[in-house]
C-alpha cells in the first residue's frame, strides 16, 4: 500500500519533469539550429573573401606592373589585419569559454552538494513516513474503541431523555394547576393593594431565597463539569482496559508459541535419536556427533524455560503493578465521593436553616400566618422541584463514579494516547453541553416561575382564607410524593451499591481466573521439564545399550570405513552446496533490499531534482531581471549594443548550466 501510495504521488511528479525535459529538448534543437545558421554566415563570409580574392587578380592582371606592388602591400596589409582579428576573436572565445566552464563547475559542485543534502533529508521523510504510517494504524484502533465507548454513551443520553420527558410531563401538569390558580387571582386583583406595605417584609425574604437558589445553580454547574470530567475519565480508563486485554493476548500468544518451540525440540530430540540409532550401526563417529547434538537440544529447552520463566514473571509483575495502582485509584476516588457526599449534606443542612428562618418569620408576623404558609408551600413546592431535579443529578454522579470506579486504571502511559480520543471527547462534551445547557433552560424556567409567584404574591392575600385547605392538601400530596422519591431514591442507591460490590467481585474472580491460569502454565511448564528429564534418562540407557552393542559391531566397523568416507566426503560437498546457496540467498536479498532503497532514493531525487528546477528557474529570472537593471544603471558608461551582447552571453550561460543540469538529471533517471 505505501508504494502505491509512493507511485500515485509520483505520477504527476514525473510527468512535470518530462514536461520540462522535453521543452528543454525543443530548447537545445534551437541552439542547435541557430549555430547551423550561424556556420551557415560564415561560410558565405568565406565565399565573399574568395570571390574578393579572385577579382584582385583578375585586377592584378589587367593592371600593369606599377600598381602590383602596392596590391600585394595591400594585400599584405589586410591578411596581416585578418589574422590579427581572428586571432583576437579565439582568444576572446577561449577566456569566455574557460570564465563559463570555470562558473560551470562551481555551480556543478554546488549542485552536487544539494543534491546530497536533499538525500539525506529524503531518506529522513521516508523514515517519518513509516512512523506516520504505524500511528494512522494505532490510530484506527483507538477510533474503533472510541466508537464502542460512544454507543454506550448515546443508550445513557437517550435514558436521560427519557427522564427529561417525564420531568417535562410534571411540569406541564403544575402549568395547568398554575392557570387554575392564576384564574382565580385575577378575580381579587382589586383587593391586594391595601396588603402591599405587609408584603415588602416577605419579597425581603423572597430575595434571599433567590440568592439562595442561585448558589445552589451555581453548585449544579460546578456538578455538571465534574460529571463531564468523570466522563472523560472514564474513557480514558476504557482505552486503558483495551490496551490490557491486547498485552494479555500477546502474552497468550508468546506462551503458545514457547510450547510450540518445546514440541520442536521434542521432536527433534526424537529424531535425533532414530539417526543415533542408524550412526551406531554406521560408525562410533556418529556417537559424539549426537552427544554434541544432546548437548545442544540440552541448552536450547533450558534457554526457552528461563525465557518462559522470565516472560511470566514479568506479566506477573506488571500485573500486580496495574492491580496497585487500581487499588491507589479507587482509594482516591472513594476519598472524591465522601467529599462529595460531605458537600450533599452542607447543602441539606443549608435547607434546614432556610426552613428555620422561614418558621422564624411565620412566627413574627401572627395575623399574615396562614398566607405565609400558602405562599412558602408554593415556594417549597417549587424548591422541591428543583431538588428533585438536583437529586437525580447527584445519583447519575454516584452511578457514574461507581461505574467508574470499576473501570479505573493506570493513565501514565497511556497518555500518549489520548490525542487520538481528542476529536471524540469534544463531541462528547458538545454533548454534554447541550444537556446541561436544557438543564440550564430548566432552571431559568423554574426561577422565572418563581419570580411571577412572587408577582402573583401580592394578589393572594384575599383568598388565603379560602385555599389554605386546598393548599394543606397539596402540601400533603407534595409530602407524600418527597416520601416516595425518598424511597426511590434509597432504592437507586442500595441497587448502585449492589451494582459496586458486584462490579468487584467479577473483577476480584477475573484476578483469580488469571492468577489460576498461571499457575496452570506454572504446572505445564514443570511437566514438560519433567518429561524432558524423564526422556533424557531414556536416551541415556538407550546410549548405554548403544555403547554395548557398539562393542561388538567395531568389528564390522572397520569394514565400513571405506563407505564411511566416501559418504562424509559426500556430505562435505553438499553441505559446502548448501552454504554457497545460503551465500548467494543472503547477496540476493542484500542486492533486492539496495534495489529498493535505489528506487526510493530515485523517486526522492526525482522529487528533489522538480525542486532544483523550479529554484533554478526562479533564480535564472531574478538574474535575467538584475542584470537588465545593472545593464539599465550602466548605459552611461558603456555603449547600449555592448550591455546587450554581455547581456545575452550571461543569458546564454545560465540556459546552457541549465539544460546541462537536465541532461544530468534526465541521465541520472535513465541510470
Amino acid at each position: 500500500m505505501a508504494t502505491q501510495d509512493v507511485d500515485q504521488l509520483n505520477k504527476p511528479l514525473i510527468q512535470e519533469y518530462e514536461r520540462i525535459i522535453n521543452d528543454l529538448k525543443q530548447q537545445i534543437q534551437q541552439y542547435k539550429a541557430d549555430s547551423v545558421s550561424l556556420k551557415q554566415d560564415v561560410q558565405t563570409v568565406t565565399d565573399e573573401n574568395e570571390r574578393l580574392h579572385e577579382d584582385l587578380l583578375r585586377a592584378y592582371q589587367h593592371i600593369g606592373s606599377p600598381s602590383i606592388d602596392l596590391l600585394k602591400v595591400d594585400k599584405q596589409d589586410g591578411t596581416r589585419l585578418l589574422k590579427q582579428s581572428s586571432i583576437e576573436l579565439k582568444v576572446a572565445e577561449k577566456a569566455d569559454q574557460e570564465a563559463s566552464v570555470s562558473q560551470y563547475k562551481s555551480s556543478l559542485a554546488m549542485y552536487k552538494k544539494e543534491l546530497s543534502t536533499t538525500q539525506q533529508s529524503l531518506t529522513e521523510l521516508q523514515e517519518s513516513y513509516d512512523k506516520l504510517q504505524l500511528e494512522y494504524q494505532r490510530s484506527v484502533r483507538t477510533a474503533k474503541n472510541f466508537y464502542s465507548e460512544l454507543t454506550t454513551l448515546r443508550e445513557e443520553q437517550s435514558l436521560c431523555k427519557d427522564q427529561l420527558n417525564q420531568a417535562n410531563q410534571k411540569n406541564s401538569e403544575l402549568v395547568s394547576l398554575l392557570d387554575s390558580t392564576r384564574d382565580q387571582l385575577k378575580r381579587k386583583i382589586t383587593e391586594m393593594n391595601a396588603i402591599c406595605i405587609k408584603e415588602s417584609s416577605s419579597d425581603q425574604r423572597v430575595s434571599v431565597l433567590q440568592a439562595a437558589n442561585g448558589e445552589l445553580e451555581s453548585r449544579l454547574a460546578v456538578i455538571e463539569n465534574e460529571c463531564s470530567k468523570l466522563s472523560d475519565y472514564k474513557a480514558l480508563l476504557e482505552a486503558k482496559l483495551s490496551s490490557l486485554q491486547e498485552t494479555i493476548n500477546a502474552f497468550e500468544s508468546r506462551e503458545h508459541v514457547a510450547v510450540d518451540h518445546v514440541k520442536e525440540s521434542m521432536q527433534l530430540l526424537e529424531a535425533a535419536l532414530a539417526e543415533k540409532d542408524q550412526s551406531d550401526i554406521k560408525e562410533q563417529h556418529y556417537v559424539s556427533e549426537i552427544r554434541h547434538l544432546e548437548k545442544k537440544v540440552s541448552i536450547l529447552l533450558e534457554e526457552v524455560g528461563a525465557r518462559t520463566k522470565l516472560e511470566v514473571d514479568k506479566v506477573r509483575a506488571e500485573c500486580n503493578k496495574n492491580i496497585d495502582i487500581m487499588a491507589s485509584e479507587i482509594e482516591h476516588l472513594e476519598k472524591q465521593c465522601a467529599k462529595k457526599q460531605s458537600h450533599i449534606e452542607k447543602l441539606q443542612r443549608d435547607k434546614e436553616e432556610l426552613n428555620e428562618e422561614l418558621k422564624k418569620v411565620t412566627m413574627q408576623c401572627p395575623e399574615e400566618q396562614l398566607w405565609v404558609k400558602e405562599t412558602l408551600k408554593e415556594i417549597r413546592s417549587k424548591l422541591l422541584q428543583s431538588e428533585r431535579s438536583k437529586h437525580e443529578a447527584i445519583s447519575e454522579l454516584n452511578a457514574t463514579k461507581r461505574i467508574n470506579s470499576n473501570l479505573q486504571k493506570s493513565l501514565l502511559d497511556e497518555q500518549r494516547k489520548s490525542a487520538y480520543f481528542e476529536e471524540g471527547l469534544k463531541e462528547q462534551r458538545q454533548l454534554n453541553c447541550s444537556d446541561s445547557q436544557q438543564f440550564r433552560q430548566e432552571i431559568n424556567l423554574l426561577t422565572e416561575t418563581n419570580k411571577a409567584l412572587q408577582e402573583q404574591i401580592s394578589q393572594m392575600s384575599d383568598c388565603m382564607q379560602l385555599s389554605v385547605k386546598e393548599s394543606e392538601q397539596k402540601v400533603n400530596l407534595a409530602h407524600e410524593e418527597l416520601q416516595i422519591k425518598e424511597k426511590e431514591l434509597s432504592m437507586r442507591l442500595k441497587y448502585a451499591e449492589e451494582n459496586q460490590q458486584r462490579m468487584t467481585s467479577e473483577f476480584k474472580q477475573q484476578m483469580l481466573m488469571h492468577q489460576q491460569s498461571t499457575n496452570k502454565w506454572q504446572k505445564e511448564i514443570s511437566d514438560l521439564h519433567s518429561k524432558f528429564e524423564k526422556a533424557l534418562l531414556d536416551m541415556n540407557t538407550k546410549l548405554m545399550d548403544s555403547k554395548a552393542k557398539n562393542k561388538e559391531l567395531n568389528s564390522k566397523l572397520h569394514r565400513l570405513l571405506s563407505s564411511s568416507k566416501s559418504v562424509n566426503l559426500t556430505l562435505v560437498e553438499h553441505e559446502k552446496t548448501i552454504s554457497s546457496l545460503n551465500d548467494k540467498l543472503y547477496e540476493a536479498e542484500s542486492s533486492a533490499e539496495q534495489r529498493r532503497r535505489q528506487i526510493s532514493l530515485l523517486v526522492t531525487r526525482e522529487k528533489k531534482a522538480l525542486k532544483e528546477k523550479e529554484e533554478l528557474s526562479r533564480q535564472l529570472h531574478k538574474a535575467k531581471f538584475q542584470m537588465a537593471q545593472s545593464l539599465n544603471v550602466a548605459n552611461v558608461s558603456f555603449l547600449g549594443t555592448d550591455a546587450q551582447l554581455y547581456g545575452d552571453k550571461v543569458a546564454e550561460f545560465y540556459s546552457q548550466s541549465h539544460d546541462d543540469l537536465s541532461i544530468s538529471s534526465a541521465k541520472t533517471i535513465d541510470a
